[in-house]
Formats: C-alpha cells, sequence, structure tokens
C-alpha cells in the first residue's frame, strides 16, 4: 500500500512539473510575439484572419455557422469547403480579446498547448520522460516553424498542433485495444478542419498500423478508425464533395502538385530558411534521427514510413505520384508534419546505454531548429497604399475588381473586410462558382486581350478595376488598355510603377449588366475566340447536347472547339438546321472524332493530323498571306471530295492542303488551329486572315451591354433583390439558394425578374449528410460494443476459413 501511494505522489509530481513546464513555454511563445509586436506573416494568413474575423462578427449576431458571404467572389459558401472547427478556436480568442492580433498570438499557444498534452499524455503512459521535451521541441521543429510564421496557413498549423493528440489515441488503440471512440472522435475534427490533410493522415497513418500492428494482430483498427471517423463527419464532408471543389479538376491539382514537392538537399539544409509554402524545412536533425532510430531502435516502423514519405516529396519522384489517385492526396509536402510525429514517437524509445547520446539528438534538433529564427526578422508589413487599394476601395459602391494573378496574395482579402467592400476576388479561389470567369479574365489581361476582362469586370459587377502591371504582356501599351476600357464604360484614374486603377463612370450604387452578344463560343478550347473577340460569349456548358436548336439559332455565328456531343447524326443534323437558320457555325476540327485510321469526318470533309516548321502562304480566295508558325506546329489539315464543299488552301513544301472548309454556305470546318495561334503569337496576316474566314465585321468585336440599378440586402439567412426590370445581377449561383420567386442562372450569376426576389440560404446537402453522419456513430458504437465488450475478434472466422480453404486444396 505504502509503495502503491508512493508511486501514485511520484506521477502526481510528475504531473504537476507537466503543467507546470507547458503554462511557462506557453507563456514564453505569447510574451514572445506580443513584447516584439509580431505581425501576422505569411502567403495565406490574412485570409485565414479574415475567416477569423468574420466568424467571430457572427457569432457576436448569434449566427454559429455562416452560410454564406458577400465578401469574396460575388458571394459564396465559405464554410462548405474550408471547414470550420480552428476558426472557431481562433474566434474565441477573438471574442475573449477583443483583439485579432491577441488572437493570432494564442492561436500558437493553443497549438503549442495541444501538441505538448499529446505528448505528456505518451509520455505518462509509458512513463518515459524524454517525451515532455519531445513534446516541447515539435512546436519548434523547423517546417512546424515555417508552416506558422512562414507559410501562415493557420488551418494547417492547427492541425498539426492535434496530430500528437491524435497520435496519442491512435496508438492505444493499436497498441492497447482502446480509445476506439476518442480516436473516431479525433478524426472527426480532423475533417472540420482540413479535409484533404485527413485523407492524407487516413493514408500513412493507416500504413503505420499495418505495419505496428501486424504482430499484435490489430493491425485493421487503425484504418477501421479512419472509416469511422470519416463516415461520422458525414455532415461535414458530403456537402463539400458534392460540392466538386475538394477533388477539384485534375489538370489544375497536377499542376499544383508541383508546388509541393522540392529537391531534398534544401529540405535538409541547416542554414536555409526560405519563406514560401514550397520551401519545406524537413531539417536535417530530424532526418538523422529517423536514420539513427532504424539502425539502433528497437521500434522502427514509424521511422522508416516518416523517412519514406519525406524522401517521395523529392521533385525526383513527381512523376510517379502525380499519377496516383486522389491527386490532391498526394501534395507531398504536407505529409511532413505527420512524418514528424511518427518519427518523434519512436524517438521517445530510442534506448543507448550511454543516456547522454539521446539528450545529444536534442541538442541536433535545437541546433537545426535556430535558424527558424528568419522568419521573425524577415517581417514586412502589408502595404496597401502602393497598390493603390484604398483610392480603389473609395471608389467602389458595389464591388471591387483585381486583375493581378494573386501576386498580392491574401491581403488585399483581409483588407476589403475592413473596408466593409465587396470584392470579386479572394484568397482559394477553387471554393468560388465564378472561379473559371475570373482565371480567365486574368488571362486574358495576361494576352493582351483587354476587351474581354473589362467584359468580365463588368459582367461581375466592379464599378472600380485595378490592373496588377506586373501580368500585363512586355511591352504593354498603358493607352490600349485605356482605350478597351472607355468601350465598357471605365475611365482612368490614376497608375503607379505597380497598378492602373479604373472607375466605371456614372454608376453610383448597386447594379446589374445585361448583356447583349451576337455569337456565341461553345466548348473548352473555344475561349480563346471569346478572348479575341468578346461578341463570341461562352457558352455555359461544353456539352452540345444541353443546347436546343431554339437556344442556338439566335446567334449570329457559334464557334465550337473542344466540346462534345453524344450522336454523330444528331450533331449533323443539329448543324443543317442551324445552318438553314441563318446561323454560321464554326467547328475547330481537333473537336472532330477520329476512325480507327486517325481520319475524321463531317460532311465529307475529312481531317488529318500533320506536323508543320514552315509553311509558304496561306490563300484566301484571291488573296495571299505569310507569317511564321511560333514553333513546330501540330495540328490538322483538311481534305475533301464532296462538291459542295469548298477549301481554302496552303502551301508547304510544294504541297497545297486545305485549311479551311465550307459546307453548304453557313458550317465550316476550321483546320490548323489558326484561331488558337493568333492568340498564342498575334501577327498582322494571320489577324487579317482569321477575321476574313470569320467574316468579322467591327459590330462583332465587343459586346453591348445595359448597366441596371438595383438594391440587394443581405442578412443571416438570406438576400433581397430589388429591380425594375429583368436583369442579370452580379450575384453567383450557389446550390443552397432557395427562393419562393422563380430566379435564373446565366454564366455562373443569377438572374432575376422585375419586382422583389427574396433566397433564402440553407445547409446544402444537410439531410444526406446528417444521415451518413448518423450511420457513422451508430457503426462506431457498434463496433466499440462488438469488439471491446464482447472481445469479438474479426481475424478469428478470416481464419478459419484461410484454413478451410487450405484444406481444400
Amino acid at each position: 500500500m505504502k509503495q502503491k501511494n508512493k508511486e501514485q505522489n511520484h506521477n502526481k509530481k510528475y504531473i504537476a512539473i507537466e503543467i507546470l513546464v507547458g503554462i511557462l513555454v506557453s507563456l514564453g511563445i505569447f510574451l514572445f510575439l506580443y513584447l516584439r509586436g509580431y505581425q501576422p506573416a505569411g502567403e495565406d494568413v490574412y485570409g485565414h484572419l479574415y475567416k477569423v474575423e468574420f466568424l467571430g462578427e457572427n457569432i457576436k449576431k448569434g449566427v454559429l455557422f455562416p452560410l454564406y458571404t458577400e465578401d469574396w467572389y460575388n458571394g459564396f459558401q465559405m464554410f462548405r469547403y474550408w471547414p470550420i472547427f480552428a476558426y472557431y478556436v481562433m474566434a474565441i480568442g477573438y471574442l475573449l480579446t477583443g483583439s485579432l492580433l491577441l488572437s493570432y498570438y494564442l492561436l500558437f499557444v493553443t497549438i503549442f498547448a495541444v501538441g505538448y498534452i499529446g505528448f505528456c499524455l505518451i509520455a505518462n503512459r509509458e512513463q518515459r520522460f524524454f517525451f515532455i521535451v519531445i513534446g516541447i521541441c515539435y512546436f519548434f521543429l523547423p517546417d512546424n516553424v515555417r508552416l506558422m510564421f512562414g507559410e501562415g496557413n493557420l488551418a494547417r498549423a492547427f492541425m498539426s498542433g492535434m496530430l500528437p493528440l491524435f497520435f496519442y489515441f491512435y496508438t492505444n488503440l493499436i497498441e492497447k485495444k482502446k480509445s476506439l471512440i476518442p480516436t473516431v472522435i479525433m478524426v472527426f475534427l480532423f475533417v472540420a478542419t482540413h479535409i484533404m490533410l485527413t485523407a492524407m493522415c487516413a493514408i500513412i497513418f493507416s500504413l503505420y498500423s499495418i505495419f505496428a500492428g501486424a504482430k499484435k494482430g490489430t493491425w485493421y483498427l487503425g484504418p477501421l478508425a479512419f472509416v469511422l471517423g470519416i463516415l461520422t463527419s458525414g455532415i461535414v464532408l458530403l456537402p463539400a464533395l458534392l460540392g466538386d471543389v475538394v477533388t477539384g479538376s485534375s489538370s489544375s491539382t497536377a499542376n499544383r502538385m508541383s508546388d509541393w514537392s522540392q529537391n531534398l538537399l534544401l529540405s535538409l539544409s541547416v542554414t536555409t530558411r526560405q519563406q514560401g509554402e514550397t520551401s519545406c524545412t524537413f531539417g536535417l536533425a530530424m532526418f538523422a534521427i529517423a536514420i539513427v532510430i532504424i539502425i539502433f531502435g528497437k521500434r522502427k516502423a514509424g521511422a522508416i514510413i516518416g523517412l519514406i514519405f519525406f524522401v517521395l516529396s523529392a521533385d525526383a519522384f513527381l512523376p510517379l505520384v502525380s499519377h496516383m489517385p486522389l491527386p490532391q492526396a498526394w501534395w507531398m509536402l504536407r505529409y511532413v508534419q505527420m512524418c514528424y510525429v511518427l518519427i518523434c514517437y519512436e524517438w521517445g524509445f530510442l534506448e543507448f546505454k550511454k543516456k547522454g547520446l539521446i539528450w545529444l539528438t536534442l541538442v541536433a534538433v535545437l541546433l537545426d531548429t535556430a535558424p527558424s529564427y528568419f522568419y521573425f526578422t524577415q517581417i514586412e508589413e502589408p502595404v496597401s497604399g502602393e497598390n493603390l487599394l484604398d483610392e480603389a476601395a473609395d471608389l467602389t459602391s458595389n464591388r471591387m475588381g483585381l486583375v493581378d494573378e494573386s501576386t498580392l496574395k491574401s491581403y488585399v482579402s483581409y483588407f476589403v473586410l475592413e473596408k466593409n467592400v465587396d470584392y470579386v476576388q479572394g484568397w482559394d479561389i477553387q471554393g468560388a462558382t465564378t472561379n473559371v470567369r475570373i482565371v480567365h479574365m486574368t488571362e486574358a489581361a495576361r494576352y493582351g486581350y483587354y476587351d474581354y476582362t473589362f467584359q468580365e469586370l463588368l459582367e461581375l459587377g466592379c464599378d472600380s478595376a485595378l490592373l496588377k502591371k506586373s501580368i500585363l504582356p512586355k511591352g504593354f501599351s498603358t493607352e490600349d488598355i485605356v482605350a478597351a476600357a472607355k468601350r465598357y464604360g471605365y475611365t482612368f484614374v490614376d497608375e503607379n510603377a505597380d497598378v492602373i486603377l479604373f472607375d466605371l463612370e456614372g454608376v453610383d450604387g448597386q447594379f446589374g449588366v445585361n448583356i447583349s452578344a451576337d455569337n456565341l463560343a461553345i466548348g473548352s478550347s473555344a475561349l480563346y475566340v471569346s478572348y479575341m473577340y468578346p461578341s463570341f460569349v461562352a457558352g455555359a456548358s461544353e456539352d452540345l447536347d444541353d443546347y436546343s436548336l431554339d437556344d442556338l439559332k439566335q446567334y449570329k455565328k457559334i464557334y465550337l472547339s473542344g466540346f462534345t456531343y453524344s450522336d454523330q447524326q444528331k450533331f449533323e443534323e443539329l448543324l443543317t438546321s442551324l445552318a438553314d437558320a441563318g446561323t454560321e457555325v464554326y467547328i475547330d476540327a481537333r473537336s472532330i472524332p477520329k476512325n480507327r485510321y486517325g481520319i475524321g469526318n463531317l460532311f465529307g470533309i475529312e481531317v488529318q493530323d500533320i506536323t508543320l516548321t514552315k509553311v509558304s502562304e496561306w490563300r484566301y480566295g484571291d488573296d495571299t498571306y505569310t507569317f511564321d508558325l511560333p514553333y513546330k506546329w501540330v495540328s490538322q489539315y483538311l481534305t475533301s471530295s464532296n462538291d459542295d464543299v469548298t477549301m481554302e488552301n496552303f502551301v508547304t513544301d510544294g504541297l497545297e492542303l486545305g485549311y479551311f472548309a465550307t459546307y453548304d454556305k453557313n458550317i465550316h470546318v476550321v483546320g490548323m488551329s489558326l484561331p488558337y495561334m493568333l492568340a498564342e503569337n498575334p501577327q498582322a496576316d494571320l489577324r487579317t486572315l482569321v477575321e476574313k474566314m470569320f467574316a468579322m465585321k467591327e459590330a462583332d468585336t465587343n459586346v453591348s451591354y445595359e448597366i441596371v440599378p438595383l438594391t440587394i440586402t443581405y442578412d443571416a439567412n438570406g438576400m433581397t433583390i430589388k429591380t425594375d426590370q429583368d436583369v442579370c445581377t452580379n450575384v453567383a449561383y450557389q446550390d443552397n439558394f432557395v427562393s419562393d420567386r422563380k430566379f435564373g442562372v446565366k454564366n455562373e450569376l443569377i438572374t432575376v425578374k422585375a419586382g422583389t426576389t427574396r433566397i433564402h440560404y440553407v445547409y446544402a446537402y444537410f439531410k444526406e449528410g446528417m444521415i451518413v453522419t448518423l450511420i457513422g456513430i451508430f457503426a462506431t458504437i457498434f463496433l466499440w460494443i462488438l469488439l471491446f465488450k464482447k472481445k469479438w475478434d474479426p481475424l478469428v472466422p478470416l481464419r478459419k476459413l484461410t484454413d478451410k480453404l487450405l484444406e481444400m486444396n
């Protein structure tokens, strides 16, 4: 009894020391930041601070879960795609202190405390004091410091703090068959913090469970906990997945994968501490410790897996990981914090005859972490004046437009909240309904097609517009930009070395815009014609089956490129009907399906591939044109034996081949990708040729538009739109909009009839998500009873089945 009391007193003493140490370090972190007057830093940080302040102000009004914000991207569902849990934690600090800056400091104290508690729990379970030391070090590991103070992704940073606490319960589950329910809860909180990081945790920690639990027969418990936790989070996860934002397009995701890999030497460098999300600083010491564990440690699984995932972050492995399913789950540098946890766990079990060797590893980590002080010495406060943001905000009564390719990073997103100005951009663009339009608007400016850019700015409701000079084409002419702006009602206001500012003349207050266009462009690659000739407005769908004949025949000209259709015969019938109705249709030869011999056919016009480096001349009627190919040109030429087809030809190496075919007067097939060539490499003769092919006139160059005054008032439950005539608003459509009065959607923006339209916000897919969550909860309780109360071992029937199969053989 005395011995037991002595052990209890000893444990209480250690717990008291742990608490005291935790309080002192937490206080030290807070005071260090506070006394330095440390300013928020990192590419992402102000986008996250916006969300914290936005949530905090809504909580003050009694709105615990804001379903919509009009501030960014013409309105969007922020917390549907960026889960809210981390922002709740930060908002508590904001509400308690009344200061966003103090809540920012308190977040890092919270991150330290949660991670430290996780390692303390492991220390008490294993009776190993060194885990407490690791718990202190974990916060200061090189890439953790970079993530928090260099990259500034506060949701990811908060997730890194939760990982050690999760791992305590997770190892309880694998090693002692305990803590299923707490582990499931932690997975739920992961999903409610960062969906893609949860998928990554499921991959790496399930792999650890399989190896670490193999001998004890508990290998399946780790993956099971993730399945149950993900099911339980259905109320959060399902709406995000059904919104098609988390997964994103495969092409854009693949392009971003290269941002999340890098040279391993840069990751291991002791001296290089560069800001930016690609500059991972794994740390030479942690790498060396993992090697030591693998060589000398009795427990190796965590170190091996952690090291493998880190090595896979090397850019040399990018071709391999880029072909894995669910591409966003293989942004390898995001695994570093998980690798840290695995390695640190095995580090705590290291045993040497000389204890000094263990403490030597600690010294190595501290020395490796020291250069991270860089992040506290290279901070520049954001300045809005040099980018004319203050001046633009003062001009804005509806929405502020910014064409900058996100070079101004996330600060603008927070700036507009403070200025109470709505904004067509934001931060984390993939969450916006209008994301594709914004990308195209910016790309058009980069190519020098300013008319398209200003048309988009107008239709998106911008009564002020800033163009960042760094994204404009080399040698751009301010006079050309001003002239294009004037055609859409924008007047030049000011410029400096960085930006040009415009104001929508004669417009004060909220408005919508009715665009009237004569021509239509349908398909993923038809956009280049829209850039050059904005009267070719982009179609709402790339699938021709989504359009009726009545939809299409109202246009004078239609360009089809990168489109799809289901039936060749119906396609030809549609083209014939359009031609009979007087609509001219231009079909990009690249979009015509080819047979097994590599030949496409439409109305007897055959399409074949060709690669050229030079063309002698291009003939159109009695005229000839010459221009250089921009590079080795891979495209299609045309042939036809149909007497109803007229052909325009080009000459190469003495051969005369077709590039533009006309069938039945109004149906044209465009070969050699000439519109795309013109967009890529404008040349005078090429432009003249394309304009002749498309019979372009001055009236075809731009759209006509009407600005319609309206009023939109917002509250927590919805919006009320009042207008005296039918109008296309600049409110982006959301699938959580519900109204008793019918409204339409045109190019991602909602259209309303004259009068008053009340739109309510609802929680998207609430019923479906709740059903999945309830299934997860009941499954967790059922399996907890079965596995831990009834002591059922699912491997026993599996073994019996295996034995029977072996006997049969």
